[in-house]
């Protein structure tokens, strides 16, 4: 890169040379010009422009040296204060490219590499380990969050809310139960979707909502999904990337149904989802990532725990007949030949899954909890991360190679001027009177 030293040394050479000040300045500006172009070029281009712009900053190197050493100093100072009059430039030494004792201050030219913009005096060591800064137009952060209800815990889910908004994402989606529910009261379920609609209101970013048994398992709260939120499953895409809501109710009405007396044809309904899903698919069959969310974790059989004393006794896997219905293996079909992760919640304990499927990746993710009560018999609190137990909520990154998740424990994550024991007054005399 030209930095202040070797655009010093040019400047003098050129003025020793007969150029008047404004042509010195003009000819470092043009030099200049030049590497910035084959920056951008760069950035583009990837890392081969990297080595073309060594390439140059040693020629354009050697060069200025060999000036230097044949320029005088003499006047210098002179003529940069008259360059400082023609052309407007910061010359004042004041910034972070001072001027060396004794030369003449000059222009610092600020150099575009991988979208990070520097500014620097002279060669040598640099205190950075790359200029190519971790991020891409491509790339973008989104939220998964867990179940709130299930015996929701008071405070836990707007406390997520406000957690959430710290960290900025994109959007955030959930994998349903979010009211209590199984009712149908209309006033009750309305009151608690009024809740739920409030906290929702304090989120930054938009909100998409995922149906769960909680919050659809009758007709009187099918209805009022409908009336409130429109189709119980859908689907969006966002930077090449597919996200598809499902309504994992529907798969399996003889268990969420059969209870009420439904009017609905919740079969019907299901054939009616599985007829859209292959035709969503299909019409979205380029893009680079394909993001599943639904309530049930149906690939998930065992999803049942004996639990005694604070240590796993076996792992007991479903009741006796109940292996979740196989609505799920049509579902893995239809996504086995794209890139895909799935999340869910409802069991109230994590668990992370994949397998490699010729040249795509498959996942599937069942979350903890927001907000939900303990599935161990321990109470409401909940057992912890060695147990799988914890409230969180997942925060996805896109990349160009695919996501890159981290749980985000709601424990974890402060604001900027959180309390605590060692916290000191504010320091003014309005409120240490």
């Amino acid at each position: 890169m030209i930095g202040g030293g070797h655009a010093r040394c040019l400047f003098h050479a050129l003025s020793s040379a007969g150029e008047t000040h404004q042509n010195c300045l003009e000819t470092i500006t043009r030099l200049t010009s030049l590497k910035r172009i084959l920056n951008i070029i760069q950035f583009g281009a990837g890392r081969i422009m990297i080595i073309a712009q060594k390439t140059l900053g040693a020629i354009l190197g050697m060069i200025l040296v060999a000036s230097c050493s044949a320029g005088s100093q003499s006047g210098g100072e002179q003529q940069a204060d008259r360059g400082r009059e023609a052309n407007g430039a910061d010359l004042s030494g004041n910034g972070p490219a001072a001027a060396t004792q004794n030369s003449a201050p000059l222009p610092v030219f600020s150099t575009m590499i991988n979208a990070l913009d520097l500014d620097r005096v002279g060669n040598g060591p640099s205190p950075w380990t790359s200029l190519e800064a971790l991020d891409a137009a491509s790339k973008f952060h989104f939220v998964v969050i867990s179940d709130r209800t299930g015996g929701h815990r008071d405070g836990v889910w707007a406390d997520a809310m406000d957690k959430i908004n710290l960290t900025r994402p994109a959007f955030v989606v959930s994998v349903g139960d979010l009211i209590e529910g199984y009712t149908e009261d209309l006033e009750q379920l309305e009151n608690e979707w009024s809740e739920l609609e409030g906290m929702v209101g304090t989120l930054k970013p938009p909100f998409f909502y995922t149906p769960g048994n909680h919050d659809y398992s009758n007709d009187v709260m099918a209805d009022l999904w409908e009336q409130k939120f429109g189709p119980s499953y859908y689907s969006f895409e966002y930077k090449n990337t597919l996200f598809v809501v499902l309504n994992s109710s529907l798969m399996d009405p003889e268990s969420e149904a059969s209870d009420w007396a439904a009017a609905r044809d919740w079969t019907a309904e299901q054939a009616e989802q599985m007829t859209w899903l292959a035709d969503t698919l299909e019409a979205h069959d380029n893009v680079r990532w394909t993001y599943l969310f639904m309530h049930h974790p149906y690939w998930r059989d065992n999803w049942w725990r004996r639990f005694d004393q604070l240590s796993w006794t076996d792992r007991a896997g479903p009741p006796e007949g109940d292996t979740g219905p196989a609505e799920w293996d049509r579902v893995a079909d239809l996504l086995k030949n794209r890139n895909y992760t799935a999340f869910a919640g409802h069991t109230h304990n994590y668990e992370y899954e994949a397998d490699d499927s010729g040249p795509h990746v498959h996942e599937r993710i069942s979350l903890a909890t927001t907000g939900g009560t303990s599935t161990l018999g321990s109470g409401s609190e909940l057992a912890g991360a060695e147990l799988a137990e914890f409230d969180h909520f997942v925060w996805v990154t896109m990349t160009d190679e695919g996501p890159v998740i981290a749980n985000l424990l709601l424990e974890g994550i402060l604001p900027k001027d959180f309390d605590h024991f060692f916290k000191q007054p504010p320091l003014n005399a309005a409120d240490a009177e």
